[in-house]
């Protein structure tokens, strides 16, 4: 998973003019390693401003910029390109900068609606109204600052989920991660019980085709056999996946519940559980990091499989 932003060439001119590889604290090459984890959103137009900046106020630095960019292009989970001659009423009202109206129209068509710039202070709230994250250097830097950006910023070490928030929105957040896995391995000896909040705030989120291999138990102390299991993840309500149902053979042998994914590794302290009732969390902790950052994966010792 790659944020979507777009980049104002404020951003990349400090970079380029201050950016130090022997110190230690240099904020340029950090501003540079965020951006390269994120998916620049672009046209043929903002390139074009790109260019006429960097040459004739920046002149000194435009062969940096033409190396980054020649970099940033080979790779195609790096970049997107959008149409060009983008317009939008609201931004175009409010905006009377023509290079600046380009950027904000790109990014209010990206899914997760950042831009990166030290232009747009003037403008945060009306941004703020259209749903758009505007994030200078400082902002970019600031990892306790409460905002959208942040929620993605892995590792996402104990994302406190509070008692009585919405479960929707918990569903949505988990979405942006998940949305573009194929292969999930889900380790949870509850998840029968919690079978409608996996339906309705996690499975919708799970591209059809993907593969779903759970690990779960049978327990007659909570009334779930061995039948219960292969008649629910049998049903059509999961005909869309391509489901594996595996037994562990106690809670003693696997306790924690967490799920794998081709990417990651998530941590859901109560599972399905954490979704809570009638819409309202229960309250939980959630880590999430790149499954290759992860010490093991592991998985429980397998019983037996049913599906």
């Amino acid at each position: 998973m790659k944020l979507d932003i777009t980049l104002c060439h404020s951003i990349l001119a400090y970079c380029f003019a201050n950016l130090d590889h022997y110190e230690r604290q240099n904020r340029a090459r950090y501003l540079l390693d965020e951006i390269r984890k994120r998916r620049i959103n672009l046209n043929d137009d903002l390139q074009v401003y790109y260019e006429v900046y960097f040459e004739t106020h920046h002149s000194d630095l435009l062969e940096d910029y033409q190396q980054w960019f020649a970099n940033q292009v080979i790779y195609a989970d790096y970049v997107t390109f959008v149409p060009n001659n983008l317009s939008n009423t609201e931004i175009d009202y409010f905006v009377n900068d023509d290079y600046l109206r380009t950027l904000l129209n790109i990014t209010r068509l990206n899914q997760d609606k950042i831009v990166f710039s030290e232009l747009l202070s003037s403008y945060d709230q009306a941004l703020k109204n259209m749903g758009i994250l505007q994030l200078n250097i400082a902002k970019i830097l600031d990892r306790n600052a409460n905002n959208y950006y942040n929620d993605y910023h892995f590792p996402i070490t104990r994302k406190r989920i509070i008692a009585e928030q919405s479960s929707r929105k918990l569903s949505n957040w988990l979405k942006r991660i998940i949305q573009s896995e194929t292969d999930f391995e889900i380790i949870d000896n509850y998840i029968y019980t919690e079978r409608n909040n996996f339906k309705r705030y996690f499975l919708p989120h799970v591209q059809h085709g993907a593969v779903l291999k759970i690990y779960t138990i049978s327990d007659q102390r909570v009334r779930v056999s061995v039948t219960d299991l292969i008649r629910e993840f049998s049903s059509p309500d999961y005909a869309n996946w391509q489901i594996e149902l595996y037994l562990v053979q106690s809670t003693r042998h696997q306790h924690a519940r967490n799920i794998l994914t081709n990417n990651y590794f998530i941590q859901l302290e109560k599972g399905m559980r954490i979704f809570g009732r009638k819409g309202h969390t229960d309250q939980s902790d959630i880590n999430v990091d790149y499954r290759k950052n992860i010490t093991s994966t592991s998985m429980p010792r397998i019983h037996k499989r049913l599906i």
